[in-house]
């Protein structure tokens, strides 16, 4: 496991929100200023997270979401609302802990892409 993940900057405003290319070499953009450029131009810095890719990082974001609806009875309470709303007749414990993860991840997911939002927001501020 490689516990390494690289973060890129624009190199003209510094700013994290950039858009990165799938190919080595292709070009990168950033959201905040008008730069564009060839991916090698990008300000990259290494850090440790004891994960191997941001898939990973989602995964286990999302495991410590479900465990916490866990904790406080959220996914037995869940299932009570998916019967209320007519989604099935009755909820099984291996199908409402797929509704449970289903659920923890969109949270995770939503968590992440609201925090870069954010991120966006303050960029466009300063």
């Amino acid at each position: 496991m490689s516990d390494k993940t690289k973060s890129y900057f624009c190199p003209s405003c510094n700013s994290p929100l950039v858009n990165l290319p799938a190919l080595a070499g292709g070009e990168a953009s950033c959201q905040k200023c008008t730069w564009k450029g060839p991916n090698t131009e990008l300000l990259g810095y290494e850090f440790k997270t004891g994960f191997d890719n941001a898939e990973e990082i989602l995964h286990a974001f999302a495991r410590d979401i479900r465990l916490l609806m866990a904790q406080n009875e959220s996914g037995l309470k869940m299932g009570q609302l998916i019967i209320k709303w007519g989604l099935v007749q009755n909820v099984d414990v291996p199908t409402l802990s797929r509704y449970v993860g289903n659920v923890a991840r969109a949270i995770a997911v939503s968590v992440l892409e609201t925090r870069k939002d954010i991120e966006k927001e303050k960029q466009s501020v300063s």
